[in-house]
């Protein structure tokens, strides 16, 4: 008989247990014993993850049965499960899925073993649960285990807070901002969210020149409190910038009206208390409890929906302001972009809505995949089905085949692709050392420098540049970085086009930077890592063939 020790943390750990049995780890961090086998095999669980898509997929759908049994109703027509963050499948924001394939993995490797003793050290309840729910008769020790506690009062709290400063954030927009004067006909409406996506010149990143003089933005500064989030000091900010500039857009949110930011509070309490049907239930998937998981994305979900409900009379406004011809989004298999497919599909089904996209999807990539019969092409019954876009803007051949296999149709591949422009203005050089640009992720900088940390010891004559996530706490890292003892690594602080004339050799995790440098011919090395489906392209056919990509499973 043998334990098995499960451990989630970002740092390793050594443990002297002379007990016989096996390790597996969760995170970045690993368990180092003498006397534990590691049962780690991230290959594997990509996978499974691949298998279980569809499958998983189908299941999330089927909850939708439980938001019509309680009449969880948005508007009369359309069912909240379809703009749930529980209906989306954010893989980067929950870690249900993985937590799936991590259980179904460890049935695999355990099948003829007998486990008398489980270990749980850092994971978090949900886990325990439904790791605990395929075994029988085992003893358990849980050691610093996260537990998440879903509190009816934490949850109107935090909203209150978000509407009062909404709120009062609206009162003073409608105080300082001068409000555009925009002809009623609009040939393409563009929405985005502002300063994130755009530079100095006001220019999207995303769209580029694809707008031209006679086209709009729609953005929004306030959006829904998730995807941005400003100080009232850098909202104050952003919206004496607005005032002094002179290119064509409307800014959503000076079209709030205080008693729909009110209403909308009033709104989420009511949901607040209907989502007890759900949290409520049990929930397995195949013969795992995955009941803690859910319930955490019913609770997100149900935070978001009021405050998209706070736009609704501004968007119908909008609309009826304005004369326009196609309604251009990113973000549209998102929660936010979902209800403007539903607004537009019922008030203003005359506009042609055109879904863009917006990032790179893949096999894995599980936002995007809906099940058999949920797109509402064709239909009007929102309780049973997906609102959908009128046709998609892809990059190229591959993201079409995706989205096809997805669920979408009408999809159009880009006859420009506008965040790609800057590959143009990059030209190659070689120099006479051998660089190496690391692309990290937000959380993965110390894994990856533990694991290349041989190969930047055994590679002195090699430069290693890191350039880190923009979200990633950047001095504090490159502070740790620089102290190291390695005198090889230098910290990226230019754009990227700036690196990826020179590097010899481009080294990620998830980001995106791999596929572009790939684009440009350079090398790269693919790296997967054991907390997270990695969803990069370059994992599937037609690129993982090619000899310039190598993919390590950690």
């Amino acid at each position: 008989m043998s334990i098995l020790y499960i451990y989630e943390n970002i740092e390793d750990k050594k443990i002297s247990d002379k007990s016989l049995g096996y390790t597996y780890s969760l995170n970045l961090g690993k368990i180092k014993s003498k006397n534990l086998i590691s049962l780690n095999d991230t290959n594997r669980v990509h996978e499974i993850a691949l298998n279980q898509r569809d499958n998983y997929s189908e299941y999330i759908y089927s909850l939708n049965k439980h938001y019509l049994k309680h009449k969880l109703i948005y508007d009369k027509k359309l069912s909240l499960y379809f703009i749930s963050d529980l209906s989306g499948k954010r893989t980067a924001l929950f870690d249900t899925y993985i937590s799936i394939c991590h259980i179904i993995l460890l049935s695999e490797k355990l099948k003829n073993q007998e486990i008398h003793k489980i270990i749980f050290d850092g994971c978090n309840n949900a886990f325990v649960e439904s790791l605990l729910s395929t075994y029988n008769n085992v003893n358990v020790k849980l050691l610093n285990i996260k537990n998440r506690k879903f509190s009816y009062y934490n949850n109107v709290i935090g909203q209150l807070l978000f509407f009062l400063k909404v709120f009062f954030k609206i009162i003073i927009l409608k105080i300082i901002y001068r409000p555009r004067i925009i002809n009623s006909d609009i040939p393409n409406l563009f929405l985005s969210r502002f300063p994130l996506h755009f530079d100095n010149e006001f220019k999207e990143e995303k769209y580029g020149d694809l707008v031209d003089e006679n086209d709009c933005y729609l953005i929004s500064v306030i959006t829904d409190g998730l995807h941005q989030n400003l100080t009232l000091s850098s909202f104050i900010k952003e919206i004496l910038v607005l005032n002094k500039i002179n290119k064509r857009y409307i800014l959503l949110d000076s079209y709030i009206s205080l008693f729909h930011i009110i209403s909308s509070f009033f709104i989420s309490i009511y949901y607040e208390c209907t989502k007890q049907y759900l949290m409520n239930k049990s929930y397995y998937y195949s013969s795992i409890n995955i009941s803690e998981f859910i319930k955490n994305e019913v609770t997100i979900s149900f935070v978001r929906i009021p405050r998209l409900h706070m736009y609704k009379s501004a968007i119908l406004k909008i609309f009826n302001i304005h004369k326009i011809t196609n309604f251009i989004y990113y973000l549209y298999e998102f929660t936010y972009g979902r209800y403007f497919t539903y607004l537009l599909s019922c008030y203003f089904n005359n506009i042609n809505r055109i879904g863009f996209q917006h990032g790179l999807p893949s096999h894995r990539y599980l936002l995007c995949y809906l099940a058999k019969r949920e797109p509402a092409y064709g239909k009007t019954n929102y309780f049973c089905n997906l609102p959908m876009p009128d046709s998609v803007l892809t990059e190229n051949e591959f993201s079409k085949i995706i989205y096809k296999k997805a669920g979408y149709k009408n999809i159009q591949i880009m006859k420009k692709v506008p965040r790609l422009y800057y590959l143009d203005n990059v030209k190659r050089k070689t120099r006479d050392n051998y660089f190496i640009l690391i692309a990290c992720g937000m959380h993965d900088y110390h894994y990856i420098c533990n694991l290349l940390e041989n190969e930047i010891d055994n590679n002195k004559k090699c430069i290693f540049i890191f350039k880190f996530h923009p979200k990633t706490k950047f001095s504090s890292t490159a502070a740790l970085i620089k102290n190291s003892k390695y005198k090889n690594i230098e910290i990226a602080d230019k754009h990227i086009s700036y690196y990826l004339s020179y590097v010899s050799e481009v080294i990620v995790t998830y980001s995106s930077v791999g596929y572009e440098a790939y684009l440009l011919g350079i090398p790269v090395k693919v790296i997967c890592l054991p907390n997270r489906i990695n969803e990069s392209p370059l994992l599937d056919l037609p690129y993982s063939n090619d000899p310039k990509i190598e993919i390590i499973y950690s």
